[in-house]
């Protein structure tokens, strides 16, 4: 036993001098690059920059390149941070993300953070604070990430023109403007409708309404404060999950870990059968991922009264409560709808379907 543990020792302390090498190695890679940025030297090389060149020679990806070129740029400033560098006691991950909030004041403070947490928690601290500002005690919660998360991929050209054609049908479909659904919302858009439709294939069922998806919010009833365990919440998502949610009880007592809903399965259903489950927005053709939305804000005195609700699909129910859209309820049934960049007023079909037969002295058709 006392032979494996020693060699188990070994093994470990050779590791540990194989990692540090390691970053060392990675601190050398940041300045030599960055020599070669400054001089252009690659160009007598035969590339027209430093990403080609370092994807051919070196194997790295343009966002590795341009990281450790940034790193190299920032550490005259840091000497602290270029010191555990070169020592290699921290990796250029780390670095990467140091360089975004560290001054000469904080770097010591955020490198011995750094090497106390894993990058995803240094990441996250990262994104909640300011350049200048102090890392997070080691006792305090974990950070929460920005509210808006950047998200880049790489496809083949005819790829990117067939999601560019889809996003431009969805917005057509949803009859949006580009100012009121963002390109990321009308993705999110369509990854739910899989899903949702995905499940409803397994399950040989129509696709659920309820829950399009499930997002954990924490909301406090005493203060009225909304959050998420790893992200802010921006007051939009929270206006939707108070409209239209499943509801878990936490509080000590004797309901705690009940479930209710935001509104109540009868109204649910008595709201969607009326819309005859579609988004009862004018010209809007969806009828995957609705959402039962209040007309009159429950925080402002709206109700579950059915007269009060309409049934949204979730992009116009976004839009809505970015304020981008006014919906409201006649008081025939129909739905109306203004934009915020015009004036015109626009009324749902079942309102003009009815309206017409009237004039004529017809009885209404049943759509």
């Amino acid at each position: 036993m006392n032979l494996n543990l020693e060699i188990a020792r070994s093994l470990s302390d050779r590791l540990v001098a194989a990692r540090a090498a390691h970053r060392r190695a990675e601190h050398t890679l940041a300045v030599l690059l960055a020599d070669l940025v400054a001089g252009q030297h690659f160009r007598p090389l035969g590339y027209v920059s430093v990403e080609d060149y370092a994807a051919c020679a070196l194997d790295l990806t343009a966002r590795q390149t341009r990281d450790l070129v940034r790193i190299d740029r920032a550490l005259p400033r840091l000497p602290k941070l270029a010191a555990a560098l070169g020592a290699g006691t921290l990796d250029w991950t780390k670095a990467r993300e140091l360089v975004r909030v560290a001054t000469v004041a904080t770097e010591e403070a955020w490198i011995e953070r750094a090497s106390a947490v894993p990058s995803r928690v240094l990441e996250l601290e990262v994104a909640a604070s300011t350049p200048g500002a102090l890392p997070p005690a080691a006792d305090a919660a974990a950070a929460k990430g920005p509210a808006l998360r950047r998200f880049v991929v790489q496809m083949k050209a005819s790829d990117h023109d067939a999601v560019r054609a889809a996003l431009a049908a969805l917005r057509f479909d949803l009859d949006a403007e580009a100012d009121e659904l963002e390109d990321g919302d009308l993705l999110a858009r369509i990854v739910e409708q899989w899903i949702h439709l995905r499940s409803a294939l397994s399950e040989a069922q129509a696709p659920s309404t309820g829950e399009r998806y499930r997002v954990t919010l924490e909301h406090c009833p005493a203060c009225r404060q909304t959050e998420a365990a790893d992200a802010e919440v921006s007051d939009t998502v929270a206006g939707e999950a108070a409209c239209d949610a499943e509801v878990v009880d936490l509080r000590p007592g004797p309901t705690q870990g009940h479930v209710t809903q935001a509104v109540p399965p009868a109204t649910r259903r008595l709201v969607m059968g009326r819309a005859k489950w579609r988004c009862e927005v004018p010209n809007c053709r969806n009828r995957l991922a609705l959402d039962i939305h209040h007309v009159r804000p429950r925080a402002r005195g709206g109700t579950h009264a059915p007269d009060g609700l309409v049934c949204i699909c979730d992009g116009h129910h976004r839009a809505v409560h970015r304020g981008y859209l006014a919906i409201e309820r006649r008081q025939d049934g129909s739905v109306t709808v203004r934009r915020a960049h015009d004036a015109t007023t626009h009324v749902g079909p079942t309102a003009r379907a009815a309206a017409a037969p009237a004039a004529a002295g017809a009885p209404a058709s049943k759509a």
